[in-house]
């Protein structure tokens, strides 16, 4: 009976050992099956394409006191790219400055009131400063409630409720505007049933021009009101400020950051230091002509100095602005100023301009949770290297590609050459999102 045992058991375990053996074989197959096939996800719907929202717009606002403004377009945002306003489907003017154009002023984010385009000049003067500009009327935001407002279409003309690229179509007939001349820049056009003759010049002309070609639309509007009478104003520009045309209505944001002076004078200090470092920098590599560092007191500090402080260098037209282009309450500083590391001077008499140099500096900083600043973004340039590097001058932070945070736009100085540079911060630098000077 034993072996009888014995033998049942050996053929027992035999299966069980093969029935493992089999088991294991398929959970293996079945794994590499597995891996091989692709990824299917479950209840997965097809994205929807993302609607393009039009072209978005940003000038540069002159405001007079009569009610008279200009606009001078700077950029222009279609399909995600921007574009020289100036230049954008000028044909003939550019679709940023096309009469019925509405445009909104802003501060900081913070609406002023609408500009409507009636007319465009154009200078084929070399030396204008702006080849094109937009004349209109300016409605401020207070005068809103009492008056009728601008009535802006709910969807922009030449411009169809379709998923399919908008169609072109004829712009609404208008008065052709009167032409003008000018010297070296454009004129403003003449008033609403007066008439100028032609300039015979053909070098320095100026001609008003109608409604530009067909193609998209940014926001329209039409004024409730004639336009004021177009006179030399007294005072000349009353205002001036950064405005939005987009063909899409947002709802305007505000990046005003409020702080107390104690905190204002802290921060100061702080940013001050940062553009003292990046000034030292600065001139340990560009020295004069000569060979010579402009001014020892901001060069390293000797070996006798080695621990001390380093100096620091007077500077003038000191500016500080802060901006929550988060807004998040964590403000976005911008310092500027400017230095003259020549030398000390004798209080009684002007410093030599022919052996003084200007630098200048601009600094933009933000605050973390913790109360520290760190540095984004630090330019130092001075009158030789303007063309290298050009001289910046902050203007206002505003929403230029409508994603409902701040952007920084400054105007820019070179040699030759003036234009605008639009920057959006990050958590750690600034990123170019524009410069007029060097198009891409």
């Amino acid at each position: 009976m034993e072996p009888f045992l014995r033998l049942w058991n050996l053929v027992l375990y035999r299966r069980l050992a093969t029935s493992v053996i089999l088991v294991l074989g398929v959970a293996t197959v079945w794994s590499a099956a597995q891996e091989e096939a692709p990824e299917i996800a479950r209840h997965e719907t097809p994205k929807a394409k993302k609607k393009d929202a039009g072209p978005r717009a940003l000038a540069l606002l002159e405001i007079a006191s009569s009610g008279r403004g200009t606009a001078f377009p700077i950029a222009i945002l279609v399909d995600g790219k921007f574009y020289d306003a100036s230049a954008y489907k000028a044909t003939p003017s550019p679709m940023a400055l096309e009469p019925g154009t509405l445009y909104e002023g802003m501060r900081v984010g913070r609406p002023q009131g609408l500009f409507t385009i009636s007319s465009v000049l154009h200078s084929d003067a070399i030396n204008a400063k702006y080849p094109w500009l937009g004349k209109g009327s300016w409605l401020p935001e207070g005068d809103r409630v009492a008056k009728t407002p601008h009535k802006a279409e709910t969807t922009p003309l030449g411009m169809e409720n379709r998923d399919e690229p908008p169609r072109l179509s004829k712009a609404p007939a208008t008065p052709a505007a009167g032409t003008a001349s000018a010297d070296a820049s454009p004129k403003p056009p003449a008033s609403p049933g007066e008439s100028k003759p032609a300039s015979k010049s053909t070098e320095n002309s100026s001609s008003a021009v109608g409604t530009s070609a067909e193609g998209p639309r940014l926001r329209r509007g039409k004024p409730t009101q004639p336009l004021p009478e177009d006179k030399e104003e007294p005072h000349g520009v009353l205002q001036s400020m950064l405005a939005i045309s987009d063909a899409e209505e947002r709802e305007p944001v505000s990046f005003q950051y409020a702080w107390d002076k104690s905190e204002r004078d802290a921060r100061e200090k702080q940013i001050e230091s940062l553009a003292q470092d990046a000034l030292r920098a600065y001139s340990q590599v560009h020295v004069k002509p000569g060979g010579s560092p402009p001014n020892p007191a901001v060069n390293l500090p000797s070996r006798k100095r080695a621990h001390s402080k380093p100096e620091t260098v007077p500077l003038d037209k000191v500016s500080l602005v802060a901006c929550d282009v988060w807004r998040g309450n964590q403000p976005v500083l911008i310092y500027s100023a400017q230095a003259d590391l020549s030398g000390p001077h004798d209080a009684n008499q002007r410093p030599d301009e022919s052996t003084s140099t200007l630098y200048f500096l601009t600094v933009v900083a933000r605050s973390d949770i913790y109360g520290n600043l760190k540095q984004l973004f630090a330019e130092v340039t001075d009158q030789q290297h303007l063309d290298v590097a050009p001289r910046l001058e902050f203007v206002d932070a505003v929403d230029v590609d409508g994603d409902g945070r701040g952007e920084l736009v400054f105007r820019e100085f070179a040699d030759s050459a003036t234009g605008y540079v639009i920057y959006k911060p990050g958590a750690d630098s600034l990123w170019k999102m524009f410069d007029s000077l060097n198009l891409q």
